[in-house]
């Protein structure tokens, strides 16, 4: 078995892995980060799904412009999470989410600017107040480019193709991680002193998923096998993607996160919110200037603009829990450390829009921080090689062979988990019943709607070890599902 040393391990190559990685190695540590794809797999890169107002594509909320700041986006963050965050880290990101901002906009990130060359914002569900910024060549996109230029230069390496499957513990600490290379077909060891998880969420879990292919919650799934402790797993915001309203049924809740229990009176009785929302009434040159890449897809896919309606599924778009940490990022596992969508605890039962990206910015510079200072002074724990080429030897045959039944086994799951979600999303729609006129058959229509053809395809498991990710989540999910009291 090949054998690769580093100090630090960075398994996740988005928005979170990258920052953790600059950071880790500018405090004069070895950094080697994991990919398991290519930069184009990572949510942070894939906001080609989205589009705001102008086509700018997800944002990055940051609270820079006064009487905005800090005080008002922690209670903003705590009002949507519903009492399932943990304060000290809402609070902190709260507070340094402007340092982000402006530590990418210094480096090159190109963020649209107002015509006086300041930070162009604009308001955004929940917010507020206008923090949302953006880039109109992409804002996940731009981030990934310089913060990957920035890696490179301070010293990480970079590796594509490795698919971390296995973390190694003795005593309670961080000693390894093994991999497989989809290049080599090899499994490869890497003897390391601290691994931070930045693996994003579960999304491709579900059989429908804004997320791009291979985000399959690996990171969970290599957390829980080591004993780490989870937080809200069983909560998961999906997004309704319709462009043709259903009337008399309420705009807001079918915007809701399935599993948002909290504040809802609230929501339901803020007018701000109330709007009747009808974009069929927009003209298509309206629509072409607010959502110029969504109008250009949709042309080149046949669709007539002025007579045709499209509806789509509610999909999995971002996972609300994961794996616990502290303010310095830390994990219940000594020399684990966890960055971005799978660090859990920050956003509780319902997050506010754009905040993805800048939480991985905020918590990928703390653990690369914490996790440079952990391992300085620590020794390798060196593994015998004999024992782990004996121990993986059959891991490494299976994952060299097609398994047509591991692959059914895998999307029934994703149906399966699909259910639960939809059917969580049902409940809570009849339990704020006041809100909704419509025919069930409407509703029905509107959440259960098989337009598969609008939907990316799911990735095909070419490994093992996929699957065990997509199986680890599933359970652990469903599980969860099950221990929640029926509501009312």
């Amino acid at each position: 078995m090949n054998v690769i040393d580093t100090d630090v391990l960075v398994i996740g190559s988005g928005a979170a892995g990258l920052r953790a990685a600059v950071t880790a190695a500018v405090h004069g540590v070895e950094v080697i980060t994991l990919n398991k794809g290519r930069a184009v797999n990572c949510t942070s890169w894939a906001d080609r799904t989205y589009e705001i107002t102008g086509g700018g594509g997800c944002g990055f909320a940051a609270p820079i412009i006064p009487p905005d700041g800090p005080e008002k986006y922690y209670e903003d963050l705590s009002r949507i999470a519903g009492g399932g965050n943990i304060p000290e880290l809402t609070s902190l990101f709260a507070g340094k989410s402007t340092d982000a901002f402006f530590y990418l906009k210094d480096r090159g990130v190109r963020f649209k600017k107002t015509p006086g060359g300041n930070p162009f914002t604009v308001p955004e569900l929940w917010h507020s107040f206008p923090r949302i910024l953006y880039s109109e060549y992409g804002t996940g996109k731009e981030i990934i480019r310089v913060l990957k230029a920035q890696a490179i230069s301070s010293g990480a390496k970079i590796l594509d193709g490795f698919h971390a499957f296995r973390l190694l513990v003795r005593d309670g600490e961080i000693i390894g991680c093994l991999a497989f290379s989809k290049g080599s077909k090899k499994i490869i060891c890497f003897r390391c002193k601290a691994i931070i998880l930045a693996t994003g969420g579960a999304g491709r879990v579900f059989k429908y998923s804004t997320n791009p292919v291979g985000i399959t919650g690996d990171g969970i799934s290599l957390a829980s096998e080591v004993g780490a402790e989870l937080i809200n797993i069983d909560l998961y915001s999906d997004i309704p993607m319709s462009l043709k309203p259903v009337y008399g049924i309420g705009f807001v809740p079918h915007l809701l996160f399935a599993g948002v229990n909290a504040s809802v009176e609230e929501l339901l009785k803020s007018p701000e919110i109330l709007w009747t929302y009808n974009p069929s009434k927009l003209s298509l040159k309206e629509f072409q200037s607010k959502f110029p890449k969504t109008f250009k897809k949709l042309k080149s896919m046949g669709f007539n603009l002025n007579s045709d309606t499209i509806d789509l599924h509610w999909m999995a778009h971002f996972m609300l829990g994961g794996v616990r940490i502290n303010t310095k990022a830390e994990t219940s596992v000594n020399g684990l450390y966890a960055a971005g969508e799978i660090a859990g605890g920050i956003t509780g039962k319902g997050r506010l829009p754009g905040t993805g990206i800048a939480e991985g910015i905020v918590f990928g510079e703390i653990a690369g921080k914490n996790s440079s200072a952990y391992v300085k002074g620590l020794r390798y724990s060196m593994l015998d090689k004999n024992i782990l080429e004996n121990k993986y030897s059959i891991t490494r045959i299976l994952s060299q062979r097609a398994f047509q039944d591991l692959e059914q086994i895998k999307n029934l799951l994703s149906q399966l988990l699909y259910k639960a979600l939809r059917d969580k999303m049902d409940s809570f729609i009849k339990s704020t019943a006041v809100e909704f006129t419509a025919k069930e058959k409407e509703t029905n229509r509107l959440l259960g709607a098989e337009y598969t053809e609008f939907i990316p395809s799911q990735s095909q498991s070419k490994t093992i070890f996929e699957l065990k990710s997509v199986l680890a989540f599933g359970k652990l999910y469903l599980k969860e599902e099950a221990s929640l009291p029926e509501q009312a």
